[in-house]
């Protein structure tokens, strides 16, 4: 866009707004260009606890509310690989999923398990309440729990207490995570310092965790923003590539389904 000489100081100010209009746009089409992600070289086929976990039902006690400028039937939804195992290189790394719009807020717990020699679950930790609210939550790791180990694959899961009464009211959802050896171009000496820029190199490393965590660090409160929206886009994108090399009909219309949930959670991002 060509903008024409100012020729008083009227034109000078329009001018002015314009021109620091145009740069943030740019800057935004730069930000969300950059965010990338490639899945893994080397993919493992998460279990099926990740795989077949997932409630759409309803919960009494919550009435999703009307929206006219947003899509509605979403259900709770961990942002996180499904048809392949999602990486991180931290001991202590961040956990996203989506809450719909709800009347109320109600407990949510958020439980991490280490799978055994015999590839089933084990809690490493009680379960961590906090309260629900609409949109994007996260969780971290934090740094006074045991760091996770290397090469070990963890199941984390997120519900929302319906009623305590009734667990198997509980709406819930899970995702694998993986924690791998340090990259050599994602050490404290190589990771980029600018946030966009690490989060293209987490994510065209394979480490989805790093990319989407690192993309939230400058997105507004409750929200994916441009780069996480586009990075989420990229996921459901590599998730439905994937989905024809899955032979069981219906573990592969549950995938569909998810990654239709992806794209509207992205779209209802932007």
């Amino acid at each position: 866009m060509k903008l024409k000489t100012p020729q008083s100081f009227q034109d000078y100010c329009i001018f002015t707004l314009l021109t620091i209009a145009i740069a943030l746009g740019s800057i935004v089409s730069v930000s969300v260009a950059l965010a990338a992600y490639k899945p893994p070289p080397k993919q493992k086929r998460p279990s099926s606890y990740s795989i077949t976990a997932g409630s759409r039902g309803n919960c009494d006690r919550l009435r999703w509310q009307a929206m006219p400028d947003r899509i509605e039937d979403i259900p709770l939804t961990a942002l996180a690989p499904k048809t392949h195992v999602g990486q991180t290189v931290s001991r202590h790394p961040t956990f996203v999923w989506f809450v719909p719009n709800a009347s109320e807020s109600l407990p949510v717990e958020f439980r991490l398990f280490e799978y055994d020699a015999n590839d089933r679950p084990q809690p490493i930790s009680e379960p961590i309440t906090m309260n629900s609210l609409s949109g994007i939550m996260k969780f971290t790791w934090s740094e006074d729990k045991p760091n996770l180990k290397v090469d070990k694959t963890y199941l984390w899961e997120v519900r929302i207490r319906c009623d305590l009464n009734r667990p198997s009211n509980d709406l819930k959802t899970r995702a694998d995570l993986r924690v791998i050896p340090m990259l050599p171009n994602i050490t404290k000496d190589t990771v980029p310092i600018d946030s966009v820029a690490r989060v293209k190199a987490y994510g065209e490393s394979g480490l989805w965790y790093g990319a989407l965590g690192e993309a939230l660090r400058t997105a507004p409160p409750s929200q994916l923003g441009a780069v996480g929206a586009e990075l989420l886009h990229q996921l459901a994108t590599v998730e439905a590539d994937q989905l024809n090399e899955i032979s069981n009909d219906k573990e592969r219309r549950k995938l569909e389904q998810w990654v239709e949930d992806l794209r509207q959670i992205a779209e209802r991002e932007r």
